[in-house]
């Protein structure tokens, strides 16, 4: 996977990788399901920095938000969750 590449699922679905907001990606990335989906976890990782950045930037010009809720353990879960399935 690379910048260009589209989301695979989710809010942002078909958008490249490189567009979806960074704040939703580091959510991802605390997510263990995640790592079921090889590719988007190994983009993320190799990513993580940069993507970290651009999330603190943007939750700056927001404000803070709450990090305390703990990471869903499963996809299902996360649908359940966020998505209401």
């Amino acid at each position: 996977m690379n910048d260009d590449s589209p989301m695979p699922w989710g809010e942002h679905k078909g958008k490249r990788l490189g567009d979806v907001p960074a704040p939703y990606l580091m959510n991802l990335l605390q997510q263990t399901w995640l790592r079921e989906y090889r590719d988007l976890h190994a983009w993320l990782a190799a990513n993580r920095s940069e993507i970290e950045k651009s999330a603190a930037a943007t939750e700056a010009l927001r404000g803070s938000v709450d990090t305390t809720e703990e990471p869903i353990a499963t996809f299902e879960d996360y649908l359940k969750t966020y998505r209401g399935f």
